[in-house]
């Protein structure tokens, strides 16, 4: 099996220019610890430049503090910048959008305006394999069109700033290898409990409804979903196109 050291060198040449300046958004969670762990290993090697950058979005009290704290502790260690921002939350906005999207967008900002402040045209995000599938499910039950069906590919303008670029390294990489990963490697991270919350339609289809497709249809559903999602999106992409000519 490929490791995840291995996947992302692999890929690092074609998402990331040697000397690249990137911001890399971390969260304290197991996914983006590895990413930053991963990136640094390399970053000498191709001559990267590395900016760590965190939003605390203040949902979840002293966990969301200790999470900032793990974050700024790592990148120390790291011996790189660390860019820390507190979510203002805006009620207008989270009547008008829901609080999960209003919280995006303050962490969109957030990340474009760190990455612009510090000369990072790129901003890496620690997306997996798993995410894409949840995101497939998700969108489908609420009636997406080819665009939202196509999902996350490694290389996209950044939401709202097409001057900067978002990749995803880990995109067809599993959750499961990047939390073995970080246990070999005594790499530190924080759990965030809100994630295990079931009434929401997302953790559902993560802890219930993905495990029982694994279980009882396909066990490799998700490669199956990414697989699904390059065809929609490549057909999305082409009538795009073509309307605009």
């Amino acid at each position: 099996m490929t490791t995840v050291q291995e996947s992302i060198e692999a890929q690092s040449l074609e998402l990331f220019p040697e000397g690249q300046a990137m911001l890399v958004a971390v969260s304290g969670g197991v996914d983006s610890m590895v990413l930053l762990h991963s990136l640094h290993h390399l970053a000498e090697q191709f001559n990267w430049r590395l900016v760590v950058a965190h939003f605390n979005h203040r949902l979840r009290g002293n966990a969301s503090r200790a999470d900032q704290r793990l974050v700024e502790k790592s990148a120390r260690q790291l011996r790189l910048a660390c860019l820390t921002g507190h979510w203002k939350k805006d009620q207008n906005l989270i009547k008008k959008h829901g609080l999960e999207m209003a919280a995006r967008q303050a962490r969109h900002e957030f990340l474009a305006e760190a990455a612009k402040k510090h000369g990072c045209g790129i901003i890496v995000t620690a997306h997996h394999l798993d995410d894409q599938a949840e995101t497939f499910l998700w969108r489908l039950m609420r009636g997406a069109g080819g665009k939202g069906l196509g999902g996350m590919s490694a290389h996209d303008p950044f939401p709202d700033h097409p001057n900067l670029t978002v990749a995803r390294p880990f995109l067809q990489t599993p959750k499961r290898d990047l939390r073995q990963f970080a246990e070999s490697e005594g790499i530190q991270f924080r759990e965030d409990a809100s994630n295990e919350d079931t009434d929401h339609l997302r953790n559902r289809i993560r802890h219930q409804l993905l495990p029982e497709l694994r279980r009882n249809f396909h066990p490799e559903i998700d490669r199956a979903i990414l697989q699904s999602q390059g065809l929609v999106r490549a057909d999305a992409d082409f009538v795009s196109v073509a309307a605009h000519k």
